[in-house]
C-alpha cells in the first residue's frame, strides 16, 4: 500500500502529472524504494475521484483560516448622482506647417557668383541683397549705352541746326533737300530716344547682378556657391525665401469622421461656438504645446451725444453726454501697465482661483479714456437748480480684463477706473458740443460736482453665465445671467439678462450691454472674425436691476459742491432696459447702435425723472 506525503500539481506539455515522494510501509515485490515523478504515473496512476478528493481537502484547509462574517455588518453603498453638462468635443487631427508665403530666388542675368551676402538658415527682409553677380560686363555695356546715346544727341544736335536753316531758306533750297532734312531730324530724335532705352535696359541688368530678397522671411539653403555660373535662360535657383509668420497649418481628417462631425452638429448633440470660434492647440512631435494664441489687439470709440440726437426724445439734461476711447491688447504705455497690475492685484483677491488661473483661462485686457457730462434741465440758469440733478462730470482712465475658457459657461470681467470729477474743461467740451448742434449753452458749470477738481476711483466686477442658445442654422442666438458690483465713484449690485438673435458668429461672453457706467464698461474689444467669415449681424435686449448705495455725481465726494443729496433723496432701487443693433465683419471693423432708458434716480422735485440716452460704437480688431 503507497502513502501520499506531498503532492504538487505540475503542469507540462503532456497534461497533468503529479510529482509525489512516496514511501514503503508494506510488503512489495519491489521492496522499499522512491518512485520517480513518471515511474510512479505509470505503475499507480492516480485516477480522477483520487484527484477530487486531494484538492477538496486542500481547498477546506485554506478555508479553515477565514474568519465567518458577522452578521451585524451591512455592506457599505454608493451612491451617485448623475447631471447631464456640457462637455469640449476634442478632435486630434495630424497636420504640416507650410510657410504663408513661399518666394524662390532666381538669376535675372548671366553671369558668375562672386559672393553670398547672407546667411543660410536665417531671416531676411524684402530687398536684402542675397547674392552678387559679377558687374564687370553689365558696367561696361552701360558705359556703352552712354557713349552711344551721347552720340545721338550730338546727332540730333547738328540735324536739328540743318532743318532750321533748310526751313528757314525754303526759297533757296529744293523741296528734296528740305524734306530729307526733316527726315534727318525725325531720325536723330528716334535714334536719342532709343539710345534712352538702351541706357535704361543697361542700368536694369546693372541692377540684377544684386540678386535681393523679394520678400521678407526665412532664407533656406543655398543652391549656389561662390563662383558657380548663373544663367537668366535657364532661371538658375539660388535660394527659397519663405514667410512663417503667419503660417499655414494643412489637417488632414478622414472623410468618415468628417461626416459624423457634421450629422452630430445637424443633430444637436454638439454645439458650435459660432463659426472660427473653435480654440485650436498646436502639439509638435514631442508633446509640448506651442502655446497660447496672441491677444487680439484693436481700437474702439464709444460715443454717447444729447439724448435729442440718438433718440427720439425732445429732452436735453440728464446724462448729457460722454463716451470713451478703447485700446484692446497689452499695449496699454507705462500708465496703462501700472493701472492694470493694480486691477490684477485686486482681482486675484475677488477672482475665483480655480477660475481665473486655472490652466486653459485666457486673460485679455484693455485700456480706455473717456468723458462723462451731466447737467439739470435748465441749461439756461446760472444758479443753483435746486431739486433738479446738478451739474457733474468725469474725465477718466480705465483698465479693463476679460476671464474666459472655451469650454466654460461662465466668464469674468473686471475694471479699474481713476477719474477727476469737476474738470473746468467739461464746460468746454459741452459749449463746442452744443455749438455745433446749436443747443442751448450751460449756464451753470460753476456749480458741478467738486468744482475745480477731485480725483476718484471706482473698481468693478461681473459674472457672467450663459442661460442657453436657441435656434438651428444660419439665425440663433443666445441669452445669459450677469451679475455684478461695483465699490467708488459708483457703489452699487446689478442683476441682468440679456438676449441676442441674428446671424451670430462671435462668443456669448464678448457681447457685454448689460456693464456700463452710463458708457460701456471697459473691456476688451471682441476677438475677430475669422478670415473671409460673412459678416455678424444681430439684434439685442435686455433689462437691469440696480441697488446703489452711492452715486457721486449726486452726492458728491469729499470736496465741496454747491449742491448734492443726501441718502433719502435718491432712489436705492434703479431699473434699466436697452435694445440695439450690431454689425459686424470679418475685416475686424464693427458697428453698434443701442438706446437705454432708466428710472428716476432721484426721489422727488423736478429731477425726479426717467431718462433716455442713445450711444454708437465703433470698433476695429486687428488680425
Amino acid at each position: 500500500m503507497w502513502r501520499c506525503v506531498r503532492c504538487e500539481p505540475a503542469f507540462g506539455s503532456f497534461g497533468y502529472s503529479p510529482k509525489q515522494r512516496v514511501g514503503g510501509t508494506g510488503e512489495s515485490t519491489a521492496g522499499d524504494r522512491t518512485a520517480s515523478p513518471l515511474n510512479m504515473h505509470a505503475t499507480n496512476p492516480f485516477r480522477p475521484r483520487e484527484l477530487a478528493l486531494i484538492f477538496m481537502a486542500a481547498l477546506l484547509g485554506a478555508c479553515g483560516h477565514a474568519q465567518p462574517l458577522s452578521g451585524s455588518q451591512t455592506p457599505g453603498v454608493t451612491v451617485v448622482t448623475v447631471h447631464r453638462t456640457n462637455g469640449p468635443v476634442t478632435i486630434e487631427l495630424p497636420g504640416r506647417t507650410n510657410p504663408y508665403y513661399v518666394a524662390q530666388v532666381r538669376a535675372r542675368i548671366d553671369g558668375i557668383v562672386i559672393k553670398r551676402d547672407y546667411q543660410e538658415g536665417t531671416d531676411v527682409t524684402a530687398g536684402q541683397c542675397l547674392y552678387q553677380i559679377d558687374p564687370a560686363p553689365y558696367v561696361a555695356s552701360l558705359n556703352s549705352a552712354r557713349a552711344s546715346l551721347q552720340k545721338s544727341q550730338v546727332k540730333l544736335v547738328a540735324t536739328r541746326a540743318q532743318a532750321a536753316r533748310y526751313k528757314a531758306l525754303v526759297a533757296a533750297v529744293s523741296q528734296q533737300d528740305y524734306d530729307n532734312a526733316v527726315s534727318s531730324l525725325g531720325q536723330a530724335e528716334a535714334d536719342v530716344e532709343s539710345g534712352k532705352a538702351l541706357v535704361d535696359s543697361a542700368q536694369i541688368s546693372l541692377g540684377y547682378t544684386a540678386v535681393v530678397a523679394p520678400i521678407s522671411g526665412r532664407a533656406s539653403t543655398s543652391q549656389v556657391t561662390d563662383g558657380a555660373y548663373a544663367q537668366a535662360s535657364a532661371a538658375t535657383l539660388m535660394s527659397t525665401v519663405q514667410q512663417i509668420d503667419p503660417m499655414y497649418v494643412d489637417l488632414t481628417q478622414s472623410s468618415v469622421d468628417g461626416l459624423q462631425l457634421r450629422r452630430d452638429v445637424a443633430s444637436g448633440s454638439v454645439k458650435l461656438n459660432g463659426p472660427n470660434q473653435a480654440p485650436v492647440k498646436l502639439v509638435p512631435e514631442d508633446g509640448t504645446e506651442h502655446g497660447e494664441p496672441a491677444e487680439p489687439a484693436g481700437i474702439g470709440a464709444g460715443i454717447v451725444l444729447d439724448e435729442h440726437l440718438l433718440t427720439s426724445g425732445k429732452r436735453d439734461e440728464d446724462y448729457n453726454g460722454g463716451g470713451e476711447v478703447t485700446f484692446s491688447g497689452e499695449r496699454g504705455g507705462p500708465i496703462g501697465r501700472v493701472l492694470d497690475r493694480a486691477l490684477a492685484f485686486v482681482d486675484k483677491e475677488t477672482c475665483p482661483q480655480q477660475r481665473c488661473t486655472a490652466p486653459g483661462w485666457r486673460v485679455d485686457h484693455a485700456l480706455a479714456v473717456g468723458l462723462l457730462i451731466f447737467t439739470p434741465q435748465d441749461l439756461a440758469a446760472s444758479d443753483i437748480v435746486y431739486g433738479d440733478r446738478p451739474y457733474a462730470s468725469l474725465f477718466f482712465l480705465s483698465a479693463g480684463r476679460r476671464y474666459v475658457a472655451a469650454d466654460a459657461d461662465v466668464a469674468y470681467n473686471s475694471s479699474l477706473t481713476f477719474g477727476m470729477l469737476g474738470l473746468d474743461a467739461a464746460r468746454s467740451v459741452q459749449h463746442a458740443l452744443h455749438s455745433l448742434t446749436g443747443s442751448v449753452q450751460p449756464q451753470g458749470w460753476s456749480h458741478q460736482i467738486s468744482s475745480g477738481g477731485e480725483p476718484t476711483l471706482r473698481y468693478s466686477a461681473a459674472r457672467q453665465a450663459l442661460v442657453g442658445e436657441f435656434g438651428q442654422g444660419t439665425l440663433h442666438g443666445d441669452s445669459k445671467w450677469t451679475v455684478a458690483g461695483s465699490l467708488g465713484t459708483v457703489t452699487e449690485g446689478s442683476l441682468a439678462y440679456s438676449v441676442r438673435w441674428g446671424r451670430i458668429q462671435s462668443s456669448w461672453w464678448a457681447f457685454t450691454p448689460e456693464q456700463t457706467m452710463y458708457v460701456q464698461e471697459t473691456h476688451p474689444i471682441p476677438p475677430p472674425l475669422g478670415r473671409d467669415a460673412p459678416p455678424e449681424i444681430f439684434v439685442f435686449a435686455g433689462a437691469r436691476a440696480k441697488l446703489r448705495v452711492y452715486n457721486a455725481f449726486l452726492q458728491g465726494q469729499f470736496r465741496h459742491s454747491d449742491l448734492t443729496y443726501g441718502w433719502g433723496d435718491v432712489n436705492p432701487a434703479l431699473a434699466e432696459v436697452w435694445a440695439g443693433l450690431e454689425f459686424r465683419t470679418s475685416s475686424g471693423w464693427a458697428l453698434q447702435y443701442q438706446a437705454r432708458w432708466e428710472s428716476p434716480e432721484l426721489r422727488s422735485g423736478q429731477g425726479s425723472r426717467s431718462f433716455t440716452w442713445g450711444s454708437i460704437q465703433v470698433s476695429k480688431t486687428f488680425h
